[in-house]
């Protein structure tokens, strides 16, 4: 088969295995915020592109995502449905779509470069593409800044490995220093879509130096120029993302990175029970005898890849990317809501992709290549039932509660959908046991108080939301939602200086 032939079966498949999408609905996890009641969206209008080019929104400072996401909402805006909603998420979700579609196809140019080996290139591709793992974000609308980070980083990473292959080659002529340059730029674009992207300077000089064999010095000269947008990036993330209030202590965090790769390792070789929130924070690990334990498999894997990198340098370098493409989110540094994350191995799945494609290139056993084919196929099948959880809120949070019941997330976001339908007497029960696992939560106090002023009662509500604005004293929507219940108790000073102060933090995307 001829690569373009390879190509268009990626396609074909990617396309069989994500055939719901389109149809799937907005969620309140998040899209709400970003999308479609994003009052920078409805409508949009000519600051809207300023505004998220200048200022951060939501403590995220990701324009090129937001870009986007204006650009769709400017074409999908239509008729109100019942909840009000004007846009149409079907656009939305076809940009992620497409997205994974481009990744899928950079990562097999990549491995086509790195292996000289088409069959192995779409082997590695297919399992990047079609592994279960990597539903969430393409599923998800908000998860659009994920592929678009991944996107333009793995662009990036197969120009700037073009370039290096053509220097080997006596080969570094006007034309391909060209494509050192837009690495570059591409490089920037990424950061700008997500900043976690950053990681992936340490995978190219991997890549370089391991699998292409240039020198480690000189593959570290060369990707100086990519190392002021890493730094950037890096410095954008921490000052925006703020300090997380629940942060464990600096000789913990080792344990905590541990652990999830340990866990990630896990959910690439048998990946069932997947859903959104595992409920596995730091504090959560740190408070458990497991999470001075589950280190040992992703340290025992690096010590026997180090040990036969100059024998297997393609697999060395395989862990290599599977361990430093997600290094800003494993929580060796600290962010608000670092819990793993089907989402946060996107592109360290480049590392699995680039271990199969070599063993494939290398072995050429007929009979392991129909194994390899068999397990994609499974791993396809596995991912088209995952797509059918993301249907809508409901479906979604279901699934989280049968996989983790001790998610206060699900039991929020299930009470909210049945608030959002009219019926506060029966979100109750989840917002107790929310309110149980999670008394300290912003979200939970704040659906509690809505849920209280549904019920008609103002002055209870009013003390839960005091107790959002205490907790997240920058949130404009908590203090809308004060404003509310202090209007509906018949504090109408009160209610009309939160009301101003709601609209200050709003205007700031807060």
């Amino acid at each position: 088969m001829r690569p373009i032939h390879y190509a268009l079966v990626l396609i074909v498949a990617v396309s069989l295995v994500y055939a719901e999408v389109p149809s799937l609905k907005f969620l309140d996890w998040d899209d709400n915020v970003n999308v479609y009641a994003n009052p920078l969206l409805n409508p949009v209008t000519g600051e809207t592109l300023k505004r998220y080019w200048t200022k951060p929104f939501f403590a995220l400072y990701i324009p090129v995502t937001h870009t986007v996401w204006t650009g769709i909402a400017h074409f999908a805006q239509g008729p109100p449905d019942e909840r009000g909603i004007t846009l149409n998420p079907t656009p939305f979700h076809v940009a992620n779509f497409i997205l994974h579609v481009l990744c899928a196809l950079v990562v097999f140019a990549i491995l086509r470069l790195l292996l000289k080996h088409d069959w192995g290139a779409f082997a590695g591709a297919a399992l990047f593409a079609l592994h279960p793992v990597q539903v969430e974000p393409v599923c998800w609308i908000t998860g659009m800044k994920d592929l678009a980070g991944a996107s333009l980083g793995l662009l990036a990473l197969w120009q700037y490995l073009t370039w290096a292959a053509k220097t080997q080659d006596q080969d570094a002529s006007d034309y391909s220093r060209k494509r050192l340059y837009l690495s570059v730029g591409l490089f920037a674009l990424a950061a700008l879509a997500k900043q976690t992207v950053v990681g992936l300077i340490v995978v190219a000089w991997a890549l370089d130096h391991l699998v292409l064999k240039r020198d480690a010095r000189e593959s570290a000269r060369s990707l100086l120029p990519w190392l002021p947008v890493a730094i950037v990036g890096a410095i954008i993330a921490k000052i925006f993302n703020g300090p997380d209030p629940e942060a464990v202590n600096l000789w913990a965090r080792p344990f905590v990175a541990g652990d999830a790769l340990a866990f990630y390792l896990g959910k690439l070789v048998w990946p069932v029970g997947l859903c959104t929130d595992y409920v596995r924070s730091p504090a959560v690990v740190i408070a458990n005898w497991w999470g001075y334990a589950t280190w040992l498999v992703p340290t025992a894997l690096t010590t026997t890849l180090i040990a036969l990198r100059k024998r297997f340098p393609a697999l060395a370098a395989s862990g290599l990317v599977f361990g430093e493409a997600p290094l800003p989110i494993l929580g060796l540094v600290p962010f608000p809501d670092q819990d793993v994350t089907d989402r946060y191995m996107y592109l360290a799945m480049l590392g699995p992709a680039l271990a199969l494609g070599w063993t494939v290139a290398r072995l050429k056993a007929p009979r392991l290549n129909l194994l390899v084919a068999l397990m994609l196929a499974a791993l396809a099948i596995g991912s088209s039932f995952q797509t059918l959880h993301w249907d809508n809120t409901t479906t979604l949070f279901a699934r989280v509660l049968a996989v983790s019941p001790r998610s206060w997330v699900a039991h929020t976001m299930i009470a909210n959908e049945l608030l959002n339908h009219g019926h506060p007497i029966e979100a109750q029960a989840y917002l107790a046991e929310a309110l149980r696992l999670e008394p300290d939560s912003a979200e939970v106090q704040d659906s509690l108080g809505r849920s209280l002023l549904m019920l008609g009662r103002p002055d209870d509500a009013v003390e839960h939301y005091r107790r959002v604005t205490s907790l997240r004293p920058e949130s404009g929507a908590g203090h809308y939602g004060l404003a509310n219940a202090l209007e509906a108790a018949g504090k109408h000073e009160e209610a009309q200086a939160e009301y101003d102060e709601a609209m200050r933090l709003m205007a700031d995307g807060r």
